[in-house]
């Protein structure tokens, strides 16, 4: 199962009781649903790393891990590298839903050295 939010705002939250008690969200709750039905194990947030690259700039924590230090610049031009125009790249894979195993690029083939299929990432 994979769960995207592409758009999300921020969730008010509402007191519930009134006897003085801070009304906190049950996240564990949740997170204890979640981790029995599809695995403790597959279960992540992405927290900030240090890095000037996009992909490389998340990292994965669990999801009840202690808040991190490290934050994302509010004003940061993001994605930080990309190209200015898509770019066409060719792979090749022995068979179909395998990872490739060489791929063109600008017109000269590359041998790729690790790659993993989509089902491969996802543990299917």
């Amino acid at each position: 199962m994979m769960l995207a939010a592409p758009v999300a705002e921020p969730l008010g939250l509402r007191t519930i009781s009134t006897l003085g008690e801070r009304a906190v969200p049950e996240v564990a709750a949740l997170v204890d649903v979640l981790g029995n039905r599809v695995g403790e194990e597959r279960l992540f947030r992405l927290a900030a790393r240090e890095s000037h690259i996009p992909e490389r700039s998340t990292l994965r924590i669990a999801p009840m891990a202690d808040p991190t230090l490290l934050r994302w610049p509010q004003r940061w031009p993001r994605p930080a590298r990309l190209l200015v125009r898509p770019e066409t790249i060719e792979t090749m894979a022995l068979l179909p839903d395998h990872p490739p195993v060489h791929f063109v690029w600008r017109g000269v083939r590359r041998r790729a050295a690790t790659a993993r299929s989509a089902s491969m990432a996802n543990g299917i």
